[in-house]
């Protein structure tokens, strides 16, 4: 009886715009209180996103310190010295000059043989000159310096490249066990022949680096 008493008090007494809203009080806590736990829910899920890409992240980094390291600590230490040095540059040239040289109507050719004779010398390969050397526990560092500048064709660019940063370059690719190479400075000059063709003289500054594990 008390209860419906004051409900009918409720009734008679109280604004119905009042009475409705203290209806809805309790939905509107529930529509809060769902909104709280929403936004905690996408913090966690923003955490636990954060989190794996972190660990994803560090993953990645991991899998190329290894990798790096597997690449290097096999590295031959005169690399330099079997497949750089060893280069010979100009080759197309060299036989368009031998097959010029053979042709009967050509009768001056001294100047097509003094420019055979440079591609073919130790005036034309590449020498490096050791400099200063630094190692430590992991890591032997060493500063080479081309001894002259030399004369190459476009294609022997790329090749030179390849091998020296160790990626693919046009139709040429790196060779194994080679070490961690930099180049520290870098010349590049176009130059015209006697003949007219073009190439391209360089001249550079590395610095190798050997891992040991």
């Amino acid at each position: 009886m008390f209860l419906e008493s004051i409900g009918r008090f409720c009734f008679s007494h109280l604004r119905p715009s009042f009475f409705a809203t203290l209806l809805a009080l309790p939905l509107l806590g529930c529509v809060g209180y769902l909104i709280l736990e929403n936004a905690s829910l996408n913090d966690w899920e923003y955490d636990l996103a954060n989190t794996y890409k972190k660990g994803k992240l560090a993953f990645e980094r991991k899998y190329n310190q290894q990798r790096f390291l597997s690449r290097y600590t096999q590295a031959n230490p005169y690399f330099l010295t079997k497949h750089i040095e060893s280069l010979s540059f100009l080759q197309k040239e060299q036989q368009e000059l031998k097959a010029l040289y053979e042709h009967p109507a050509i009768f001056d050719k001294q100047e097509i043989q003094e420019r055979l004779a440079f591609m073919q010398s130790d005036q034309n390969c590449l020498q490096f000159i050791e400099g200063a050397m630094r190692n430590t526990s992991h890591i032997k560092e060493t500063e080479e310096m081309q001894r002259h500048p030399i004369e190459v064709g476009e294609e022997d660019l790329q090749q030179l490249l390849s091998l020296i940063e160790d990626r693919p370059i046009g139709s040429f690719i790196p060779k194994e066990h080679a070490p961690q190479v930099m180049i520290t400075d870098f010349r590049c000059e176009k130059k015209t022949t006697p003949f007219s063709s073009s190439t391209l003289e360089i001249d550079m500054k590395l610095l190798t680096r050997e891992f040991t594990q």
